[in-house]
């Protein structure tokens, strides 16, 4: 792995735990991490185990991301009676204005996710 595809890499890791909410993964963190496995294991181990927790990381970001739109969508249901089925059309809806999401919990979260000013 060259120097540039392992920084990206690792950029992803940081920012797929951010999107995962776990706190404390820094760069120097995985940094820290690959070191210690380089060192005992090798070069392809090291390299392996910063992908799988690339992998990983993704896996529990798209994991929370799936829970807070079922949520969305609950309190959706719960205050007009009806919601779209798939989690895409919700989001089409709540960016078209079909749906208004005005006092609704997530509100602020909601656009901040949807870019919506």
């Amino acid at each position: 792995m060259t120097n540039k595809q392992y920084n990206k890499m690792v950029e992803q890791i940081v920012k797929y735990a951010i999107l995962a909410e776990l706190p404390g993964i820094t760069k120097k963190e995985v940094n820290n991490r690959y070191n210690n496995v380089l060192e005992s294991h090798g070069v392809e181990k090291a390299d392996s185990a910063l992908q799988y927790t690339l992998k990983q990381f993704k896996e529990r970001a798209k994991e929370k991301d799936k829970t807070f739109w079922q949520a969305v969508k609950n309190e959706v249901f719960e205050k007009q009676k009806w919601c779209p089925c798939a989690i895409r059309d919700l989001k089409s809806s709540i960016k078209t204005g079909e749906i208004d999401i005005t006092g609704y919990t997530k509100e602020q979260e909601i656009k901040q996710r949807l870019e919506i000013a």
